[in-house]
């Protein structure tokens, strides 16, 4: 459904012994070839500001689309075009206003993240959360956004000519990937009530 860009795809490798001398983790610190704040940084901080940031950016592009088709598209059989519809006022400006609090969300976590790290030379456990709440809560405010956007968009948005399907089908790939998974709000909820969540995924 998704991912036609990028050409993903799966595959297994049986029976095959790989030594020490060839393999690497960054997530083992003595096996770090390098110290910088970028490398404290593990696999699932990455990842999960990486598909935030991509489903931020998919949102965005079908907001603005969704923004210029309004200002010229009516609905069938009605004189009135989409920009004069209160409803669809409403959805642009909540739409607006979620996209930036998220994307504010997500930089947020990963500046002080990276100032922390420049300073003490470790992630804490206390930003990985962070990183991983925002990162998620991005990821779902785009998915619901695009929906909404591709719904008022009416039957322009079903046509390859326009970008709004290619869009939607993106950002519902990055939903469906673990960095969307919902159950991380539940580990962050569970971290912030003083519980022990497992870190697997932080």
């Amino acid at each position: 459904m998704g991912l036609r860009g990028t050409g993903s795809d799966n595959y297994t490798i049986k029976d095959l012994f790989v030594d020490d001398a060839h393999s690497l983790t960054r997530e083992y610190e003595p096996e770090r070839r390098q110290q910088g704040a970028l490398y404290a940084f593990q696999a699932m901080q990455l990842y999960a500001s990486g598909f935030a940031s991509v489903a931020l950016g998919v949102s965005r592009a079908m907001l603005d689309g969704f923004i210029a088709l309004a200002k010229t598209k009516s609905q069938a059989w009605s004189a009135d075009s989409l920009c004069d519809n209160h409803a669809v006022q409403h959805i642009v400006s909540h739409s607006d206003a979620a996209w930036k609090a998220a994307r504010a969300g997500l930089h947020k976590a990963v500046d002080e993240a990276w100032q922390d790290i420049s300073t003490t030379g470790v992630l804490s456990l206390a930003h990985r959360m962070e990183i991983r709440q925002a990162g998620t809560y991005a990821i779902h405010v785009s998915r619901d956004m695009a929906h909404q956007v591709f719904h008022e968009a009416g039957s322009t948005a079903i046509f390859n000519k326009h970008p709004f399907e290619r869009r939607l089908r993106d950002v519902n790939s990055v939903s469906q990937q673990l960095q969307g998974r919902r159950t991380h709000f539940e580990t962050v909820g569970l971290y912030r009530l003083g519980g022990e969540p497992n870190l697997r995924w932080i």
